[in-house]
């Protein structure tokens, strides 16, 4: 791998997050606001992340060839299925739903990290994964709330975020200087930055 490319990987990343920095806020203030039923709101992302994991699939589907990759689908097959069990018309339904997808995305989670064929769209994949689940949880405490606060300082969640990605251009920067050009080395700066993003909206 090298410079350009390894820049272009980080350049994307960053990318990445900030586009799903603003989907969550936006969805934050959607839920504040009211001006959508809560759970119409939740069906609608349900069947948004839908379209995110057929993508996916078909992507995976092409390289299925590839050792591994047969665990990976039936783990998206089993998310799938999670995805389109019915309308969340109750709390307890929501809570009900809302455990067997977390589950399921975890063992999407796990079978591709240990997938290395797949390296650099496991970055991806991993920050639409996130994303998600950082969604559900936002819906968790709307429907345990009832009520999310339109109060939030969100230039200093971007400050702190803008903050972390800098640092990850760097590291990658760094890594690339000494050699260490291969995926797996940059996934603690990833895992630093998605774990920040997580943090900064719960």
């Amino acid at each position: 791998m090298g410079t350009g490319q390894t820049t272009n990987i980080s350049e994307k990343i960053s990318s990445g997050v900030k586009s799903a920095i603003a989907e969550l806020e936006e969805l934050r203030l959607q839920l504040a606001l009211g001006k959508l039923e809560a759970k119409d709101l939740y069906e609608s992302n349900k069947k948004k992340f839908q379209t995110v994991i057929h993508d996916i699939e078909i992507q995976i589907d092409k390289l299925k060839k590839e050792s591994g990759f047969s665990t990976i689908l039936t783990s998206i097959e089993h998310l799938k299925l999670q995805l389109t069990l019915g309308t969340a018309e109750s709390k307890q339904l929501f809570e009900a739903q809302y455990s067997k997808i977390l589950s399921a995305l975890e063992e999407l989670e796990s079978e591709l990290k240990h997938n290395k064929t797949l390296s650099e769209d496991f970055a991806k994949i991993h920050l639409e994964i996130t994303k998600f689940k950082i969604k559900m949880e936002l819906f968790a405490l709307h429907f345990k709330l009832k009520k999310i606060s339109i109060e939030y300082d969100f230039d200093k969640i971007k400050s702190q975020l803008q903050t972390k990605l800098d640092h990850f251009k760097e590291q990658v920067n760094n890594k690339t200087k000494e050699g260490k050009e291969h995926w797996e080395h940059f996934q603690d700066e990833i895992k630093d930055v998605y774990d920040h993003l997580k943090t900064a909206f719960k």
